[in-house]
């Protein structure tokens, strides 16, 4: 999607999206939809956007981790900040994630804002991070992520050097308010998790209301 909107309202179970790309501006849309399978690796780049809301994904898959980068892949060239990745109003449950962070989220260099979202029993495993949500930057410039009126409930990150049972941050600023952790476990960091980027980086990257 380039320079335009794409809109889907419907029935994702079956959808994969191993090739989509967002930039130029593009914005993605998907209201009212579900899926089961991998959302892939989605590039978002230039301000394009990827916008989430009501979704209700199929549980007990071993699939469904929502993929957002700018790795460069959009523009062909390296990575920038820019992009952004919208959920509100949706009820993520039993998402398993066992190839990577992120058990519902994994996001880099890219901006993050989800509201009135519940992720319930989503788990992550191995050496990664994040049973719900990875947020993860690379690259400087990036804006704050927000999460707000969220419930984060059951959320696990089990393995060897796994952390973040609810929400992994590295290198990021994330702003949370309004939000309730319950039950997340982990060995490292139960609710939340905060990498620095260097000794230099302050530990104000985590704001709480």
């Amino acid at each position: 999607v380039r320079e335009g909107k794409f809109q889907i309202n419907s029935n994702l179970s079956t959808a994969a999206f191993d090739t989509t790309t967002v930039g130029n501006g593009g914005q993605l849309t998907l209201n009212g939809s579900y899926f089961s399978n991998d959302m892939g690796s989605i590039g978002i780049a230039a301000g394009g956007s990827l916008n989430i809301s009501n979704l209700a994904p199929d549980g007990n898959s071993a699939h469904g981790t929502i993929r957002v980068a700018d790795d460069g892949t959009v523009s062909g060239e390296t990575a920038v900040a820019g992009g952004s990745l919208q959920m509100a109003n949706s009820l993520v449950r039993k998402i398993v994630n066992d190839t990577d962070s992120g058990g519902v989220i994994r996001a880099e260099n890219v901006k993050v804002e989800v509201s009135n979202s519940s992720f319930i029993e989503n788990s992550i495993s191995g050496e990664n991070r994040g049973g719900a949500i990875h947020i993860q930057n690379k690259v400087n410039g990036v804006a704050a992520s927000d999460i707000s009126n969220s419930k984060f409930e059951g959320n696990s990150a089990i393995g060897d050097w796994a952390s973040g049972g609810a929400v992994s941050v590295s290198a990021a600023t994330v702003n949370v308010s309004n939000s309730e952790f319950t039950n997340n476990k982990s060995d490292l960091g139960g609710a939340m998790t905060v990498l620095l980027r260097n000794k230099n980086q302050k530990n104000d990257n985590i704001q709480r209301a």
